[in-house]
C-alpha cells in the first residue's frame, strides 16, 4: 500500500457529517411525453435517506427472484427462508403476521384492476454503472430526467418522446420499449381453505438469523417487488455491520491490519458514495461486484473486527462530497485514470496508482517499487496506461502481482535503465 493513500487515511474525517443527502423522493417516474397512466417502470417507492447518525444500507441479499415471465408461475421452486433456530416472522403491509423456522412461500400471477403501460427509450447496455452515469449525465444536460437500471445489463431509460444524447461527437443509438401489462408476480401461502396471496412488501425479522446462499444475516429484511415485476430479497444492514460482510471477501480476513483499516475507510466510502445505484429497484447497493461483494458476515475474524471499530464512521471526502473510492484485487501490473477505465471526464483524485505506472519515459525516476538489486525495470510502451513490457527478477520474469514480490525487498535504483 503506498504510504500517500496511508497518509490520508490517517486524517480521519468522521462520516456523520455527509450522511444526511437529501431524501430520494418520488415514487414513479412518469415516461415524459406520454399520458399520466404511462410509465416507464413498474412503480416501486425509492429507499429511504441515509440517517446522520445511525445510517441503515438496503442491500439486495437476492435480486430478480421469481419465474421467467413466460414460464408457469405455479411450476417455479418455492421461495424458502430458514432460520438456524427460533423463528421467522413475515408480516405482511397489511399487518398480518405468519411464523414459523422455515417459511416456503409460493410464486403466482394476479390480475391487475387496470392495465399497466410501460414506455420508455433505452440506451445501453454499458459494461458499468459508471458508463451508464456518463449517459445518463448527457441525458440530463438536456433537460431530461433519466433512469439508470439494471434488468440485466446497465441500462438508462428515458420517456418515449426523448431524443438519444450525443457524446464524443457521435449520437447514441436508441430503441423504444413499449409493454401493456396485465397482471403482476406475487408471492402467496397455502393455507387450509387454499392459496392466499400475500400483501405486500413483506418485512421479515429473524431474531436467530436468516441462512441464505450459505451465510448466516442478522437482518431485518425485505421481500419487495422490482422495476422489472420480479423480486428481491433485501437486508436493513447498519453501515458498520455491513462492512463486517465486506471486508472478508473483498481484502480477506488474513489481511494486515493496517490494510484492512485501509480496506474498512474504503469500503465505507465506496457505499456512501454509491447509495443511489438501485434507486429504481428500491435498495441501495446490491451484493456481487457490481457493486461491494457482500457476503457471509461470519468470516469477520476480531482482526476485521478491530479495524472497523478503528476506523468507524470515517470516509473520504473531496469537495464535500465521498470519493469515487474504487478498488481491485489484482490488477497485473497495469493501472488507468479514472477517464480511461470508464470514458469519464477528468476526476484529479482517481489517478493510476504509481506503484504500476513504471516509467512513462526513460528518464522518468521509478517508484518506490521494493524489489532485490537483480531485478531489472525497462521502459514499457508509449500508452500511458500500458501494461510493463519486461521486468524480471534473479532473471525471472516478474509480472508485478503481490504475490510474487520477493519476501526480502530492497529498493531499485532511483532511475531504471532504457528498455
Amino acid at each position: 500500500m503506498s504510504s500517500s493513500l496511508m497518509l490520508n487515511l490517517r486524517r480521519p474525517i468522521q462520516g456523520t457529517a455527509l450522511l444526511g443527502g437529501a431524501a430520494l423522493g418520488g415514487l414513479l417516474l412518469l415516461a415524459q411525453g406520454c399520458r399520466a397512466s404511462s410509465l416507464l417502470h413498474w412503480p416501486v417507492p425509492a429507499p429511504p435517506a441515509l440517517s446522520r447518525t445511525e445510517p441503515v444500507l438496503w442491500v439486495a441479499l437476492a435480486a430478480h427472484l421469481g419465474p421467467r415471465p413466460d414460464s408457469d408461475p405455479a411450476a417455479a421452486p418455492p421461495l424458502t427462508l430458514v432460520s438456524p433456530s427460533g423463528p421467522l416472522t413475515l408480516t405482511e403491509a397489511s399487518g398480518r403476521q405468519l411464523r414459523g423456522s422455515s417459511l416456503g412461500l409460493l410464486w403466482r400471477r394476479v390480475p391487475l384492476k387496470e392495465p399497466l403501460n410501460l414506455q420508455r427509450t433505452v440506451l445501453g447496455p454499458f459494461p458499468s454503472y459508471e458508463r451508464a452515469e456518463q449517459v445518463a449525465e448527457a441525458w440530463r444536460q438536456q433537460g431530461i430526467s433519466p433512469v439508470i437500471a439494471k434488468p440485466g445489463d446497465w441500462e438508462v431509460w428515458g420517456g418515449p418522446d426523448a431524443l438519444p444524447p450525443t457524446l464524443g461527437g457521435s449520437r447514441l443509438a436508441a430503441r423504444q420499449q413499449r409493454a401493456r401489462i396485465t397482471e403482476r408476480l406475487v408471492l402467496a401461502v397455502r393455507e387450509s381453505l387454499g392459496l392466499r396471496t400475500l400483501e405486500g412488501p413483506l418485512r421479515l425479522s429473524a431474531p436467530s438469523g436468516l441462512r441464505w446462499a450459505g451465510g448466516l444475516y442478522q437482518g431485518p429484511f425485505r421481500l419487495q417487488s422490482d422495476a422489472y415485476g420480479s423480486w428481491s430479497l433485501i437486508e436493513q444492514v447498519p453501515l458498520e455491520r455491513y462492512l463486517l460482510g465486506v471486508l472478508p471477501h473483498e481484502i480477506g480476513a488474513e489481511a494486515p491490519a493496517a490494510a484492512l483499516q485501509a480496506q474498512a475507510v474504503l469500503a465505507r466510502t465506496w457505499a456512501l458514495r454509491n447509495r443511489q445505484r438501485f434507486r429504481v429497484d428500491g435498495y441501495h447497493l446490491c451484493a456481487d461486484t457490481q457493486c461491494q461483494v457482500y457476503a457471509d458476515p461470519r468470516q469477520a475474524g476480531a482482526a476485521v473486527r478491530q479495524a472497523i471499530a478503528a476506523t468507524r464512521f470515517q470516509v473520504l471526502i473531496w469537495q464535500g462530497q465521498p470519493i469515487h473510492a474504487v478498488y481491485h484485487a489484482s490488477n497485473g501490473g497495469v493501472a488507468a485514470g479514472f477517464e480511461e477505465a470508464w470514458g469519464a471526464p477528468h476526476c484529479p483524485i482517481c489517478r493510476p496508482d504509481p506503484m504500476v505506472q513504471l516509467l512513462s519515459s526513460a528518464a522518468s525516476p521509478c517508484p518506490s517499487v521494493n524489489l532485490p538489486a537483480s531485478a531489472s525495470c525497462f521502459k514499457k510502451v508509449a500508452r500511458p496506461t500500458a501494461a510493463i513490457t519486461r521486468c524480471s527478477v534473479g532473471g525471472a520474469p516478474w509480472t508485478g502481482i503481490e504475490s510474487e514480490r520477493p519476501s526480502v525487498p530492497r529498493p531499485l535504483p532511483s532511475a531504471c535503465p532504457n528498455g
